[in-house]
């Protein structure tokens, strides 16, 4: 077996499965912000806020509801978990027959996959590449950058 093969399959497993991490956060933390700004709004919270903030939290909160639903709106988290998840679901099952088939044609399996495949760049690239070289055994030379090490926390990957 192809060794590139072999690791192109763990990669696209790696990163789907950050990839679906990440926008569920996303999305879960968009939610919970929207319930309790939204709870805020309903029970009188304004008489344990500073005094100079109680003329306008009403308008504070609802800009900010209104400005967390334009983001879930327009990114989609919750969409792009769920493509995520598909994904990786079918990249773990074709790891999985690797696993109790080494004759397993890794190019066929990917080809199948492939034209349901989404485009993820970024952060997630780099710790998807650490971690499927770390997955492997392999050397793992590559440092990450302050950034990509946050996205990784927010993932639960921690190297």
């Amino acid at each position: 077996m192809d060794n590139k093969r072999l690791f192109d399959l763990y990669y696209s497993y790696n990163l789907t499965k950050i990839y679906e991490t990440f926008n569920l956060r996303i999305a879960n933390f968009i939610l919970l912000m929207q319930f309790i700004l939204g709870s805020s709004i309903v029970v009188d919270v304004v008489r344990f806020l500073p005094p100079h903030i109680r003329p306008i939290w009403h308008l504070i909160s609802g800009l900010l509801i209104v400005f967390l639903s334009a983001l879930s709106f327009i990114y989609k988290y919750s969409e792009n978990a769920i493509l995520a998840a598909q994904l990786k679901k079918r990249y773990g099952h074709t790891i999985n027959q690797y696993q109790l088939n080494k004759k397993l044609n890794i190019d066929r399996e990917m080809l199948k996959i492939e034209p349901d495949d989404i485009k993820i760049v970024g952060a997630f690239e780099d710790i998807a590449y650490k971690r499927s070289l770390i997955q492997l055994g392999l050397p793992d030379k590559k440092k990450l950058t302050r950034y990509q090490k946050l996205v990784a926390f927010l993932c639960s990957e921690s190297f």
